[in-house]
């Protein structure tokens, strides 16, 4: 498991539109799609050197899942343990914001 704590908004920005498989409580596979990563604070002058910053992931539409520590799974960043939190849907699918907050 990749461990969150030296990863970047830079580190994600890269993986923009790409599937990250969480696994529900009850076994369920369901897809997000990382859709924003947004610098925070003093990063937002340097994104790629972030190290606040904001997810948000989308899922399919009627999608609801409670605000919690989710495994995700990425094809290039491999197994991560994200919370999440339930945001406002938009016109597509569900949506859930992860923040990292660092000094």
């Amino acid at each position: 498991m990749v461990s969150l704590e030296h990863l970047t908004c830079g580190d994600f920005s890269t993986r923009l539109n790409q599937i990250f498989r969480l696994t529900a409580e009850d076994g369920r596979e369901i897809d997000l799609e990382l859709i924003e990563a947004t610098p925070l604070g003093e990063g937002r002058l340097d994104p790629a050197a972030s190290s606040s910053f904001a997810l948000v992931f989308r899922g399919p539409a009627g999608l609801y899942l409670p605000q919690r520590i989710y495994p995700l799974d990425n094809a290039g960043m491999g197994r991560l343990e994200i919370f999440l939190t339930p945001v406002f849907p938009d016109q597509t699918g569900a949506r859930f914001e992860a923040v990292f907050s660092r000094r």
